[in-house]
Parts: C-alpha cells; sequence; structure tokens
C-alpha cells in the first residue's frame, strides 16, 4: 500500500512541477510583451502628446505621421518617405493585394 501513495505522492509532484513551469513561462511572456506593447503604443503618439504624459497605456494616431521622422534619423540618405507618399503606398497595398505579380505569358514563351 506504501508504495501506491508513494508512486501518486511522485506524480502529483511533477505534476506541480509541470504547472509551475508553465505559470513562469507565461509570466515571462507578458515580461517581454508588455515593454513591446508600450513601445508600440508611445510610437504612435504625437509630440504634443508625449510632452504632456511621457507615458501612455492609449495608442495616438499619429504612427504615420511619426514614420517619416523615424525614417530620417536611422538613414537620412534615404528620400521619398513623406506622409502623402506612405498613404500613396498603403492605397497602392489595399489596391493591388489580390493577386501576384508576375510575367506576361509572351515574356514565359522560350
Amino acid at each position: 500500500m506504501e508504495q501506491v501513495g508513494v508512486k501518486d505522492n511522485y506524480r502529483l509532484v511533477q505534476n506541480l512541477k509541470s504547472a509551475g513551469c508553465f505559470i513562469v513561462c507565461i509570466l515571462l511572456t507578458l515580461v517581454c510583451l508588455v515593454p513591446l506593447y508600450l513601445m508600440i503604443v508611445n510610437a504612435c503618439r504625437g509630440h504634443n502628446a508625449i510632452l504632456q504624459s511621457p507615458v501612455s497605456l492609449i495608442p495616438g494616431s499619429n504612427f504615420v505621421e511619426n514614420i517619416p521622422e523615424e525614417i530620417k534619423i536611422s538613414s537620412p540618405d534615404t528620400t521619398g518617405y513623406s506622409v502623402r507618399n506612405l498613404k500613396y503606398m498603403a492605397k497602392f497595398a489595399a489596391a493591388y493585394s489580390g493577386g501576384e505579380f508576375v510575367q506576361q505569358p509572351v515574356a514565359q514563351i522560350p
């Protein structure tokens, strides 16, 4: 009888270890995702909103307006990334997202 109890206790301890590892993994995931969320949310805010309150949990609507400034900072030699061009790029991508860009059938003839 004692060996059955020992086996049951061993299984219980193993299950608790597995559950503990699972909980630790979930907590580590949350610890990694919360700062990422905060970075994305605060990248979407305008300059005046950042001056009023440095950190916010509510995303702003200035994401497209902030992209050209970030591109100029990261690579100053590139041009053509104005707010207007980015909006045109988004419209183009939405209009032609259904099909693939392939060669014309005439170009595929050997």
